[in-house]
């Protein structure tokens, strides 16, 4: 599997995040690109290139910005488009003599031309052939065999509020400080100086805040802090898109995917009041659920972990409990708000346990051997589990998307030769039908 960054780049500049099997045709990269997007058209009429130039991928945040306009009009004008039919491996991988540069985070992999929808004029006349038919039927899959309920509208982290939160299925609940070591000996970092001036994404900021929590992880040698990592995940039970771009991720530094994200940082300039306003919370719990959805490695790592502080007195963590739901909290048990020093502790507990992982993935810490499911534990001594995720419901309404009663008793027999063992699949009838 890879995990390909794919920008939108007719009008509005919008990147989603696709993963997709090496062996799978461009065709079905389209489909999740159609679905992600919103686009209302035929995922076949999508045009994809290859985002690069000089043989290295383009910069995530300058395609966003703008910066990179007409080098991305040059790209689209080679007409050197994916071809539906080709695996994954072919262009992302290449052949000898070909080799694609390295897929990282940060970077854009797909530009992506979505031409104009006409509504009245969507839907062809007839189809004569089989291969219109099967044209048909491929895209109407998708639309058909649609979610249950289910708004595809995206939402942004930035934007998230309590009552969306709980539309997706999640409650966090707030508990005091669960654990209590002795920090007395422990370094204490000084407060950050914000810039009332300038606000928290200048890169001015940008560049201070990642140097201040650089120098509270130093001990750790395989983790880096990402700045630049765009974010984006179906969640929860409605499957909304979520997608955001957190202040801070602290990733393993050799990762090529965002499955095993060590925690997200959201940071605000403000008071503790003010850092710690349930809008703010909203966008942090945004940014944390993505984390713990794309996570997939609960045998050898500890789940993401969400923190939401102005790096001086305001300090919300979150984990997700043994039992798969959201803790957070920003006391501690005498009731006193988080301070600074213990906060920074427990987060560099935090990522050096996750750092021993990485460096010996079968690091278990005897004293949570009882966990109820999972040796691992967030802060270096919470026993903690994986995030509860909900499985997306099918109906098919693929016979009122057919036109004709030719093409509905087609796909009704597709069905049943599809779960009769007494037929073999000819090899002229399109696979797609039986999978």
């Amino acid at each position: 599997m890879v995990l390909l960054c794919c920008a939108s780049v007719v009008g509005e500049v919008e990147c989603v995040v696709v993963e997709i099997g090496y062996e799978e045709p461009v065709f079905t990269l389209k489909e999740k690109i159609k679905e992600m997007l919103g686009y209302p058209g035929l995922a076949k009429d999508l045009q994809l290139f290859l985002a690069l130039e000089n043989r290295q991928w383009l910069g995530a945040e300058a395609v966003e910005s703008g910066e990179l306009a007409e080098t991305i009009k040059e790209i689209l004008q080679r007409e050197k488009r994916l071809a539906s039919g080709v695996a994954i491996r072919t262009y992302f991988v290449g052949q000898e003599g070909d080799m694609k540069p390295v897929i990282a985070l940060g970077q854009v992999h797909v530009l992506v031309a979505a031409p104009e929808y006409d509504t009245a004029k969507s839907m062809p006349h007839a189809k004569s052939d089989l291969h219109q038919l099967r044209e048909s039927i491929v895209e109407g899959l998708e639309s058909a065999k649609k979610r249950k309920k289910t708004d595809r509208t995206s939402w942004s982290c930035s934007k998230l509020s309590a009552d969306q939160i709980k539309q997706l299925g999640y409650e966090p609940m707030f508990v005091s400080w669960p654990t209590v070591d002795d920090v007395s000996s422990e370094r204490d970092y000084p407060a950050f100086k914000w810039n009332d001036d300038m606000s928290e994404s200048n890169p001015t900021h940008v560049k201070r805040y990642k140097e201040y929590i650089a120098a509270v992880l130093e001990d750790t040698k395989f983790l880096s802090i990402k700045t630049d990592l765009n974010l984006g995940i179906s969640v929860g039970k409605d499957h909304r898109f979520l997608k955001g771009k957190a202040d801070l991720c602290i990733v393993p530094a050799e990762s090529l995917t965002v499955n095993e994200i060590v925690m997200v940082i959201e940071l605000k300039s403000g008071s503790r009041e003010e850092t710690l306003s349930a809008a703010n919370f909203a966008q942090t719990v945004g940014y944390f659920l993505i984390a713990n959805t794309h996570f997939t490695n609960g045998g050898h790592r500890p789940p993401p972990i969400g923190l939401l502080t102005n790096l001086n007195d305001a300090w919300c963590y979150l984990w997700v409990n043994p039992q798969g739901k959201i803790f957070y909290t920003s006391k501690k048990n005498n009731g006193e708000p988080l301070d600074r020093k213990t906060a920074l502790y427990y987060m560099r507990k935090h990522c050096n346990f996750f750092d021993s992982c990485v460096q010996d993935p079968n690091t278990v810490l005897s004293d949570v051997s009882t966990a109820p499911r999972d040796p691992h534990v967030v802060f270096g001594a919470i026993p903690a589990g994986e995030l509860e995720k909900y499985v997306i419901e099918y109906e098919d309404n693929m016979a009122d998307v057919l036109e004709t009663d030719e093409e509905i008793r087609f796909y009704q027999m597709s069905n049943r030769l599809r779960h009769t063992t007494a037929f073999e699949v000819p090899s002229e009838i399109p696979l797609f039908m039986y999978s």
